[in-house]
């Protein structure tokens, strides 16, 4: 079955692409990427092959429309200033890929298409990445597709950690379910924010290499001396669907009406 993946990038201006640097940068930057071939170009929109897949790039004299941001809720924590960005780009670019392959291979391809355009174009502001949703920074995107081969965590999930209950933290991830495997929660932990984001980060990049879901009573981590484990539950924060939950020492019995008032915004 055909599947489609993509991303807009948000210019200033209009987008400024440069076909020969956009193909120099494929062959620098990906040596092991298929070549483009059966280009087919028209006035806005530009479109070609690459192995089994198609790829798309088309632009849009117009901004990205506002139902994307009204209708979910949109992580800005790799674009900080993006709510400006909004407001003053102009015009975005559509990059597309459309393949009979598995997710993550489509969506490697999504990133390493969506790098080099941002390289080879002139006024890109940032990445709208539909399937978390994110936005990210022109700059973010470039610094974390560097982690490919390995899997760009910070470009695919939202790793979202703050204060729960009694100065503990909780934390949860979006974007997990796009590769079909478990979204990841942890509600009220003894660990700092730095630790926990460490943690989830480090799950999320298991779960990504894997593609399946960890069994339940799994051990994924240890904390002074005590197991961490996995448990396949609803969700302690109110969201839809069953959560890898990260059970610290008992804490999988924890009252959920309680963890619900505290959850994260």
């Amino acid at each position: 079955m055909q599947t489609t993946v993509s991303s807009m990038i948000l210019f200033e201006g209009m987008p400024a692409l440069n076909g020969k640097q956009l193909a120099t940068d494929f062959g620098w930057r990906w040596p092991d990427l298929p070549p483009a071939k059966g280009l087919v170009k028209s006035e806005h929109d530009v479109a070609f092959s690459m192995g089994a897949a198609t790829v798309g790039l088309g632009s849009m004299p117009v901004q990205v429309p506002s139902h994307h941001f009204e209708t979910r809720t949109v992580s800005q924590a790799l674009w900080p200033t993006a709510p400006a960005g909004l407001v003053l780009h102009q015009s975005h670019l559509a990059v597309t890929v459309t393949a009979d392959a598995p997710i993550k291979p489509l969506m490697t391809l999504l990133t390493q298409i969506t790098t080099s355009t941002i390289v080879a174009s002139k006024g890109s502001m940032g990445v709208f990445w539909e399937s978390t949703p994110l936005l990210i920074s022109s700059e973010n995107f470039l610094r974390y597709s560097k982690l490919l081969p390995s899997s760009p965590v910070e470009l695919w999930v939202d790793i979202n950690v703050g204060p729960g209950r009694d100065g503990r933290q909780t934390g949860y991830t979006t974007g997990l379910a796009t590769f079909g495997v478990r979204e990841i929660e942890a509600v009220d932990v003894e660990e700092s924010p730095d630790q926990l984001r460490a943690r989830i980060r480090h799950l999320a990049d298991q779960l990504l290499i894997t593609q399946t879901d960890p069994t339940d009573g799994a051990v994924v981590g240890q904390l002074r001396n005590s197991s961490i484990t996995a448990q396949a539950a609803p969700s302690l924060l109110g969201r839809t669907g069953d959560r890898t939950r990260l059970v610290y020492d008992g804490s999988g019995a924890e009252d959920r009406s309680s963890a619900r008032s505290n959850q994260l915004a």
